[in-house]
């Protein structure tokens, strides 16, 4: 698989994980292979739709972290990615 494939695969998975949410303004953030593992690590950011006090001063971007299975090509993990966390 190659980078545009991984990227793409995570944007699937994420489109539809959270399709019952109308998440927006998806956008990649950071892309690393592991060679040891043999998996990519795609973590890309979004908005949910604003609630309370988000709807005044807008609603934080969610950051989460797919990880791909490089042979299989299947996601086998999602993670909560906080900012200043590292892989």
């Amino acid at each position: 698989m190659n980078v545009k494939e991984a990227v793409k695969k995570a944007r699937e998975f994420i489109q539809t994980a959270f399709e019952d949410e109308q998440i927006k303004g998806v956008r990649l953030e950071e892309i690393e292979f592991l060679d040891r593992e043999n998996t990519w690590k795609i973590t890309l950011s979004f908005h949910r739709p604003p609630t309370g006090l988000q709807e005044l001063v807008g609603a934080p971007r969610d950051y989460k972290s797919i990880v791909i299975d490089d042979s299989s090509r299947k996601v086998i993990a999602m993670r909560i990615r906080q900012l200043g966390d590292v892989f």
